[in-house]
C-alpha cells in the first residue's frame, strides 16, 4: 500500500472514530479489515496521530495478536480478569 493511501486511510478512520477510548485497537482492526494486514509503515503514523510511542502501538498489536491466537473468537480484552 502506498504511503499516501495509508495516510488517507488513517485520516478517514480517525475521523470516523474520533476520540473514543480504545481508539488505537479499533484503528488497527479496521486497517487490517481494509488492507488485510497492518502495514509496518502504519506504526509510526498511528503513533504520531495518537501522541503515543511506537512501542505503545507495537504493544497493542502484539497483545491483540496473542489474544486472537489464544482464543478462536475475538477476545474483548476489557473483559479479561485482572491478575491483581
Amino acid at each position: 500500500m502506498a504511503q499516501a493511501q495509508l495516510v488517507a486511510l488513517i485520516g478517514e478512520l480517525r475521523a470516523q472514530l474520533g476520540e473514543q477510548p480504545g481508539v488505537l485497537l479499533e484503528l488497527l482492526r479496521r486497517i487490517q479489515a481494509r488492507v488485510g494486514y497492518v502495514p509496518a509503515e502504519a506504526v509510526p503514523m498511528l503513533a504520531r496521530e495518537l501522541s503515543l510511542s511506537r512501542a505503545e502501538v507495537h504493544g497493542v498489536i502484539s497483545l491483540d495478536r496473542k489474544s486472537t491466537r489464544l482464543n478462536s473468537s475475538h477476545t474483548d480484552i476489557s473483559r479479561m480478569p485482572s491478575s491483581a
